[in-house]
């Protein structure tokens, strides 16, 4: 009952990134296109950071309630399965990412001087429009100050390059699957998933895949579920679900199938 009874699963025959990224929700792609933007990669691991991996599953497995495997048994997927398991890592050069941030922020700067010299040389009597797009550019530089007020506390703790998540993939005949995967909860707002999936997507079709396998999702059709949202987050790459011939239980001993259960 650990295994997922159905599965959200992309085809990529015959397709190019292109259309992958173009048939996607448009959130899912701003958000793609943002995480490229401010610089957030992702790279391959080998065994020797292993324990970076574990420790991911760990914080997730805490934070959203399910069963982690041990740091062993991560180690003996890499060690049987070889070339048939890939683990990517998240990450954010964070010096990169405030350079980029104050560069913005100087754009909002140089355009919130244009609306006031407007505004003031303005003999429009209705003056509101201008006023709210002044209020909107305000906003968006507080924004941004905020952002960098806190890349630059984490650089502190955390040193330049910040760790946000990982995945664990399987790779078997013309199937790539997404198996085990989690995010910091104190860095969720950088989404690391996205660039986690899109960037194995496309190694997926650079590699002749056909098919890409997000896995298990356990709620779609009630939108009030608790666990509708992992099934939404996956609908935004727009694949399909498929639903695996299930598992059931013949009751031979009343009694002893009590005390299992």
């Amino acid at each position: 009952n650990l295994q997922p009874r159905y599965a959200f699963v992309l085809d990529l025959k015959n397709k190019d990134v292109n259309t992958i990224l173009n048939n996607m929700e448009s959130i899912t792609r701003k958000i793609i296109k943002t995480n490229e933007k401010i610089g957030i990669i992702t790279r391959e691991i080998d065994i020797d950071e292993l324990d970076k991996f574990s420790d991911i599953m760990k914080n997730t497995s805490i934070r959203r309630k399910f069963i982690d495997r041990p740091y062993s048994y991560y180690k003996d997927m890499m060690q049987t399965l070889k070339d048939g398991v890939k683990i990517l890592l998240c990450e954010i050069n964070l010096k990169e990412y405030i350079k980029l941030l104050n560069e913005d922020k100087n754009k909002f700067k140089l355009e919130l001087e244009e609306k006031e010299k407007r505004l003031k040389e303005s003999k429009i009597i209705n003056t509101n429009k201008i006023n709210n797009q002044i209020n909107e550019i305000n906003i968006c530089i507080n924004s941004t100050d905020k952002k960098i007020k806190n890349a630059t506390s984490l650089i502190k703790r955390n040193g330049d390059i910040l760790t946000l998540g990982g995945l664990m993939f399987l790779l078997h005949g013309k199937e790539i699957l997404s198996l085990y995967g989690g995010a910091y909860s104190d860095y969720r707002d950088f989404q690391a998933a996205y660039t986690l999936n899109f960037d194995m997507i496309k190694y997926a079709i650079e590699n002749g895949y056909d098919k890409y396998n997000f896995y298990g999702i356990s709620e779609f059709k009630d939108k009030n579920n608790e666990m509708y949202g992992l099934y939404d987050f996956k609908k935004g790459f727009s694949g399909n679900i498929e639903e695996y011939i299930g598992e059931f239980d013949l009751v031979i001993s009343r009694f002893w199938y009590f005390a299992y259960t």
